[in-house]
């Protein structure tokens, strides 16, 4: 449970990170378009579209987040329980 719980708040912060990354990922992959930064870009998506829109995608990231730490750190807590039992 502490994992998930977790995983949803990492994902709060991360979430303009990972838009951002995307963002620049779709523009570099544009032909002739010349490369823009990410401090550019974060300038950018807030001035046209908002500051809210940094946040675009965030409920599907707390999803993932919180599944993938629940079961990243339940299936830790089993490895540790098994190697202390069998050292």
């Amino acid at each position: 449970l502490s994992g998930a719980i977790t995983g949803a708040l990492t994902a709060f912060p991360l979430c303009p990170f990972d838009v951002i990354k995307c963002r620049q990922q779709v523009h570099e992959s544009s032909k002739g378009k010349r490369p823009i930064s990410a401090v550019q870009l974060t300038l950018k998506i807030i001035k046209e579209e908002g500051a809210r829109n940094l946040f675009r995608g965030l409920k599907p990231q707390i999803i993932r987040d919180s599944l993938f730490f629940g079961m990243f750190f339940g299936f830790y807590d089993i490895a540790l329980e098994y190697s202390e039992r069998f050292s």
